[in-house]
């Protein structure tokens, strides 16, 4: 009697596997070296790649990409090119001739509008009312860098006008207690110090060289004091990054973006008594102007170029920091573009994004 046991599942996934990661490969080298139809050769490398991550376990995607010899960030570009074509079929025609960038960006709508609609039809809508209970749930699982960041998305006035009113005397005292421990001490200077032998020379009085080789005693100068500089407070360490240039540009705007929405909910969501001030007003400019940036097609042909840049090591981001990075990434893409005569147009585009987003201003809870 023949053996009909069934295949194994994990081996059927094996092999599925094994059958996708050889299409993502000939896909991807087609468009590498297509030139023409590199939309069609990255719409089915997404599909593949959207069918591959259903079937690798947990933490074994990493290694299939690399099996694939695909990058991660190349994957999620191919995966969200296929996205968004199963969302628009009917789009498939339009994007012939489009770099993949430019597909993206055409079948994708504006993600700060996008956002900012979704925000006000749940403001809108008729949902329950969030209650102490929910806010309890999420802040007591959630680490201290979180709690940080919701506590300075929400600012200091409003989270004192929240506080209980019993609650204000123990927070005086706090305040008052870390205040006490983080004033140095510092020891009270004399106002005269006698000429005592026992003090070195070199701490009494300076000594210069005459013409003739001998030591002249120069006092001690109250104006020498103006020169001296302060010690250098101690410098953040360096990450040194290093990606290809459409990688950059698209990480840059997606952090300009996310600063966008941010800046909106911040300024929408303000109570009327605090509308008028500065702060308030700060997070709406900066809204206003991010919003009405839109990421520049990066063409395929320079799209691959090598960039390194440098950003400060941080134990946490804010706004401000996150545009800086921003703006870094965008500086080294310009650098990268200097000896391209052809990118003179796409350099321009960054030259107005890094202007506009130096701008904006972030203020902190304190402000």
């Amino acid at each position: 009697m023949l053996n009909t046991l069934p295949v194994p599942a994990t081996q059927v996934a094996h092999s599925r596997l094994f059958d996708l990661a050889a299409k993502v490969r000939e896909t991807h080298t087609g468009v590498i070296t297509a030139f023409s139809d590199v939309i069609k050769y990255a719409i089915d490398c997404g599909e593949a790649l959207l069918i591959a991550k259903e079937l690798v376990p947990h933490g074994q995607w990493g290694k299939f990409l690399k099996r694939c010899d695909v990058g991660e960030r190349q994957a999620e570009r191919y995966m969200c090119l296929a996205r968004l074509v199963k969302a628009n079929p009917t789009s498939k025609s339009d994007l012939v001739g489009l770099t993949i960038e430019k597909a993206i960006k055409k079948l994708a709508p504006s993600k700060a509008k996008e956002r900012r609609l979704n925000a006000k039809t749940v403001a809108a809508s008729e949902a329950i009312q969030t209650t102490h209970l929910d806010i309890v749930a999420a802040w007591m699982p959630a680490p201290v860098e979180e709690r940080t960041k919701a506590i300075n998305h929400i600012g200091l006035k409003p989270l004192f006008a929240a506080l209980p009113q019993d609650w204000l005397p123990q927070v005086e005292q706090l305040i008052a207690e870390r205040q006490q421990s983080c004033t140095a001490v510092v020891p009270a200077i004399p106002a005269e110090v006698s000429d005592d032998l026992s003090i070195p020379g070199f701490l009494r009085r300076e000594t210069v060289e005459d013409d003739a080789g001998g030591i002249l005693d120069e006092p001690h100068s109250d104006e020498d004091d103006d020169e001296l500089e302060l010690k250098p407070r101690r410098k953040l360490k360096l990450i040194e990054c290093k990606t290809i240039l459409a990688e950059a540009v698209t990480d840059a705007f997606e952090a300009l973006g996310e600063l966008a929405f941010e800046c909106r909910e911040i300024a929408d969501n303000a109570p009327e008594n605090l509308q008028a001030t500065e702060r308030i007003q700060a997070f709406e400019n900066s809204a206003t102007e991010l919003e009405d940036l839109e990421a520049p097609d990066v063409p395929d042909s320079i799209g691959a170029l090598t960039l390194k840049y440098s950003i400060p090591k941080r134990r946490y981001l804010s706004r401000q920091s996150r545009a800086n990075d921003a703006v870094t990434m965008l500086e080294a893409c310009l650098k990268a573009l200097a000896d391209h005569a052809t990118a003179q147009e796409l350099g321009s585009e960054l030259q107005n994004v890094i202007a506009a987003a130096s701008g904006c201003e972030f203020p902190g809870m304190y402000d």
